[in-house]
């Protein structure tokens, strides 16, 4: 899969600054008007033919991108039952079971700990 290539032009510095200065008090500057001309050059010399294929083939490479990154998405969802309470929680990250245990008793003993460790009367 190909992306963004850069292209690099090169123009004498006073010439550089004195065009910047013009497109800068009409509200413009030299990369966007650069890669305006750039995408008008390309679509004066390349076929329509060759176009339409060339945006099938970025679209279906994007697109193939998207469901690779969906696919080894992963999620954790927990549903956890306290003094006849249901709760319920999702997180983007994918726990395996064991850690998912270990994290769930290190949060308890966090906040239940201090509860827990008082004796009752």
């Amino acid at each position: 899969m190909r992306g963004d290539e850069s292209l690099a032009l090169w123009l004498y510095g006073y010439k550089l600054d004195a065009l910047e200065r013009v497109l800068t008090e009409s509200g413009k500057n030299t990369q966007t008007v650069m890669q305006a001309r750039l995408e008008e050059l390309y679509r004066q010399y390349v076929p329509v033919r060759n176009r339409i294929q060339i945006n099938e083939r970025i679209e279906g490479e994007r697109l193939a991108a998207e469901q690779r990154a969906e696919e080894s998405r992963r999620v954790s969802a927990f549903h956890v039952t306290e003094n006849g309470a249901d709760m319920y929680f999702k997180t983007d990250r994918g726990y395996e079971l064991l850690e998912a245990t270990h994290r769930c008793a290190m949060r308890c003993r966090s906040s239940c700990g201090r509860a827990m460790a008082r004796p009752r009367k």
